[in-house]
């Protein structure tokens, strides 16, 4: 039996890798289907730790509250009619149809930092709800609401501030743009684009669907690892970093075959290529 039981898409596994290992480190015992164990009839144990979890948090976003998000649903519909239900946003998403008067605390934007508010907040109402007492109220809105008000005082001088700040900013994006860049560059305002290969953790889940044989279940996980490879990589904003390709590499297989087939998941690494704008001595400069 587990303190927490955290309910997500699969697309959503590097961010709630952070809210794991967050809630580990405030002494709570975490279960999330990472832990199953290959061989295992993980339908009937993902029941099981569901309903013994005292706490569940559904982490909602926009693959959960879509059309391929039915397992968060109904595993946070089980954990609403036991009362043991956290739900969280981890981006700007309206909640499902039946959840819209249950308020969801906020994950947007969180780094892993756990000092900030919103994953303080996360942690005291687990902690509440696994203790059987009163939610508190959190504390990362009224944080917002002070700071946009303290933004407001003086706004004038905020943004003359701002303007000169980020004036050197907003000029490399704009010099950045194909046609314009060799009207900006100077001898000592040089730039060129470099490799930077980055390798990011890549789960893959076991399939939902079953398949006839064991390599037709890898060969729909393998699909599955390029999708996912193509979304954890495309972070390049086009200015500073952009995206070359993207690929994966396999570094375990885990697949099982029951009664109604094969079925298979892996761990790897999704292979970004990307290249960063480093400046540059002169006669190094892109054309």
């Amino acid at each position: 039996m587990s303190d927490v039981f955290i309910s997500y898409k699969r697309e959503d596994e590097a961010c709630v890798r952070r809210l794991h290992d967050a809630l580990v480190r405030a002494g709570f015992s975490v279960w999330w289907d990472r832990k199953i164990e290959g061989g295992t009839a993980w339908r009937q144990r993902i029941e099981e730790e569901l309903d013994a979890a005292h706490c569940v948090i559904a982490v909602w976003s926009p693959g959960a509250v879509g059309e391929q998000g039915t397992f968060v649903r109904e595993e946070a519909t089980r954990a609403l009619r036991r009362g043991v239900l956290l739900p969280v946003r981890i981006e700007k998403v309206d909640p499902p149809l039946g959840f819209g008067e249950y308020q969801a605390l906020d994950l947007i934007g969180w780094n892993g930092n756990e000092k900030d508010l919103r994953i303080k907040d996360v942690v005291a109402s687990v902690r509440a709800i696994v203790a059987r007492q009163p939610r508190p109220q959190p504390a990362w809105p009224s944080h917002r609401r002070r700071t946009i008000a303290l933004s407001a005082v003086g706004a004038t001088s905020v943004m003359v501030l701002l303007a000169v700040l980020l004036q050197p900013v907003l000029q490399r994006a704009v010099c950045a743009v194909p046609g314009i860049r060799r009207l900006c560059a100077s001898p000592e305002d040089c730039f060129k684009w470099v490799d930077r290969p980055r390798p990011l953790p890549l789960y893959v889940r076991e399939n939902e669907e079953a398949s006839s044989s064991e390599e037709e279940a890898k060969a729909e996980t393998e699909r599955q690892a390029r999708d996912e490879a193509q979304r954890l990589c495309a972070k390049g904003d086009g200015i500073l970093v952009r995206n070359v390709t993207a690929g994966y590499r396999v570094t375990k297989w885990n697949c099982s075959h029951k009664i109604d087939g094969h079925r298979c998941s892996l761990d790897g690494q999704a292979i970004c290529n990307q290249q960063e704008r480093v400046r540059a001595r002169a006669g190094e400069c892109e054309p």
